[in-house]
């Protein structure tokens, strides 16, 4: 916690009592009411009892200052404090042959069943099998073919479970939110120094975590910080494309985002519906820091959108010592014009579709290990003036029917603007070219580094890792030891010293023998 000074508030859902003072843990407040009704102060903590679970909507009227953020945060022992946007149901009427109801207001927009979300009908007749539901003027029904009162049913109809428009100098840690009928936490408006660290986030139904702009604002918040958190299951929205974490665009702001050391994860169930949901995805901002984290089971890991797509753009950004693992493209720069953002060090495993989508000018992209990609590994569009310098990449186990590299020869992207040196590339038997243009003709990788002068330190073999699939680190034979190019860069992906030897390693993995 930090070393903020001020009053501490206690908050304990079981015990507490709104008229006590809340000053200690023996005489603690009860609601979530009483929280955001306080006159709170730069300094401020307010804590939460471990343990207990509080259903209803945090909205914060109170900013910190510059040195002394209001902290959110946790005291006993246990698990953390729940902030849930879910009502918990128990109240059941029978209506006879498995139709059950009970009073639900407001409108949810996900039911959970012991925690499976379940099934939204499109009307009360349709109600067919366990865990179905549909709600109308006020009550929820479902089917169920025993006694509901015998599970935990919770209906998700708080749009968030912490709010704050336009605050700053505010500090969340030790929580954990989950089931918010909209984004779980919510960071709107011209505000700055917003920290959210060791907070479990969990089956929202739209983000995880949204940092942006709400009503007639046009300014994103600056200076946000979300880390060492779990961000599992959001997204469960099926008609429109949300990320588990977002920065949405406004037109000014968003600048000095970090995210790190985070998990964040989806599963594959929604993962169907014509509607991308990504990881992470930034649409505006300056200097964006975004590394150590843990992306799995989405479309998209990670989305920089830029000018190409929105009025507004991500500038500067770098993208490091991340492990990615999705079912459509790894790393997506949509439309961002930043020839100076960085991506290196990152580990992406099993994409699904492209490794690197780069529209726009690209950028740097350095040191990556990517492994067993199903189309096109890496695809150049969109902008004439695409810059992307790749170098010291390993591309392996890739899709046999696919190319290496898909340049997309409609838009007049020219890939003399690019470079390509000391990279790795490896499929086992490949049936079809190493590079194209769009679909248009390409050739083989001695045609890759005569036609286009790319990869002239390039290896096309077998990059020998340790276990395929598993380990990733080089075997003592590999060519990609001591093959790589200095960018630079001074640690790799598990933080060993760059380089082990006379120079870098290809990949994500230096050769500590």
């Amino acid at each position: 916690m930090m070393a903020d000074s001020g009053v501490t508030y206690y908050v304990d859902a079981t015990s507490g009592d709104d008229a006590n003072t809340g000053l200690t843990s023996g005489a603690p407040w009860k609601s979530i009411d009483k929280v955001a009704a306080a006159s709170l102060n730069p300094g401020d903590k307010v804590l939460f009892k471990r343990g207990e679970v509080w259903r209803s909507r945090l909205r914060l009227t109170c900013s910190g200052s510059a040195g002394k953020h209001i902290v959110f945060g946790a005291y006993g022992t246990g698990d953390k404090p729940i902030l849930s946007g879910a009502e918990l149901l128990s109240s059941w009427n029978d209506e006879g042959g498995n139709i059950w109801n009970a009073a639900l207001n407001p409108e949810c927009l996900v039911v959970w069943f012991d925690e499976d979300m379940g099934t939204k009908v499109a009307n009360k007749p349709a109600l067919a099998a366990n865990d179905d539901w549909f709600w109308d003027t006020n009550v929820l029904y479902i089917y169920s073919d025993s006694d509901p009162g015998d599970k935990v049913i919770e209906g998700s109809n708080e749009w968030q479970c912490i709010d704050q428009n336009e605050l700053s100098y505010l500090r969340f840690e030790n929580l954990k939110v989950e089931k918010s009928r909209g984004g779980n936490i919510r960071i709107d408006g011209d505000a700055t120094d917003i920290i959210i660290s060791n907070v479990d986030c969990a089956k929202a139904f739209q983000e995880g975590i949204y940092v942006g702009v709400a009503g007639g604002a046009a300014v994103t918040p600056s200076n946000v910080v979300i880390e060492d958190c779990t961000v599992t299951l959001c997204n469960r929205e099926d008609q429109i494309a949300t990320p588990a974490i977002h920065q949405w665009l406004g037109t000014s702001g968003g600048d000095n985002l970090v995210i790190r050391n985070c998990t964040i994860s989806s599963d594959i169930d929604v993962v169907n519906s014509g509607f991308a949901r990504d990881g992470i995805m930034v649409d505006d901002g300056d200097n964006i820091l975004i590394e150590n984290n843990s992306i799995s089971d989405f479309d998209h890991g990670i989305q920089m959108r830029g000018s190409l797509v929105d009025a507004k753009d991500v500038d500067t950004f770098v993208i490091r010592y991340n492990r990615i693992e999705v079912f459509d493209d790894a790393i997506w720069l949509n439309g961002t014009d930043e020839a100076d953002s960085e991506i290196y060090y990152n580990l992406l495993v099993n994409t699904g579709d492209q490794h690197f989508d780069i529209i726009g000018e690209g950028g740097k992209i350095y040191n990556n290990t990517c492994y067993g990609g199903q189309s096109n590994a890496i695809a150049i569009q969109n902008d004439a003036s695409s810059k992307v310098v790749f170098k010291n990449n390993i591309i392996s186990h890739h899709a046999n029917n696919k190319v290496i590299v898909n340049i997309d020869d409609t838009a007049g992207v020219d890939i003399a603007n690019s470079t390509f040196d000391n990279n790795c590339y490896y499929r086992a038997a490949p049936s079809v070219d190493f590079w194209d243009y769009d679909g248009g003709g390409g050739g083989n990788f001695a045609d890759w580094q005569s036609t286009h002068s790319m990869d002239a330190n390039g290896i096309n073999e077998n990059p020998l890792y340790t276990a395929f699939g598993t380990d990733f680190t080089l075997q003592a034979g590999s060519g990609c030891r001591d093959a790589g190019v200095d960018v630079g860069l001074t640690r790799d992906y598990p933080g060993e010293s760059v380089p082990q030897e006379t120079s870098p390693a290809i990949g994500a993995y230096e050769y500590t023998g």
